[in-house]
């Protein structure tokens, strides 16, 4: 396989919901239908989002990739790294 790396910024004010899981469609540069996209906070970032009981689930609706959040709404912008894996088409 593949992988490439990007970034992605979640924008506190892009997202979605009243209650958890909350959730934003990002733009990720090469993304296709068949990427897997992983995040890949740092270490600073990980250590916020365990405080404030944040956790992120990516998900990729052919080639839309919406983030979730589940827990407390975050109330600040995080830009991180993301990694773009390739993966077969079993459609």
């Amino acid at each position: 396989l593949i992988s490439k790396v990007a970034q992605v910024t979640l924008d506190a004010s892009k997202w979605i919901g009243t209650s958890s899981p909350y959730s934003q469609v990002v733009s990720i540069a090469g993304v296709t239908k068949n990427s897997k996209i992983d995040l890949n906070p740092t270490v600073e970032q990980l250590s916020i989002f365990h405080t404030k009981d944040i956790a992120f689930v990516v998900g990729n609706n052919n080639g839309i990739i919406t983030v979730y959040c589940i827990g407390q709404k975050p109330t600040n912008d995080y830009t991180m790294q993301v990694t773009i894996t390739e993966v077969a088409n079993y459609g």
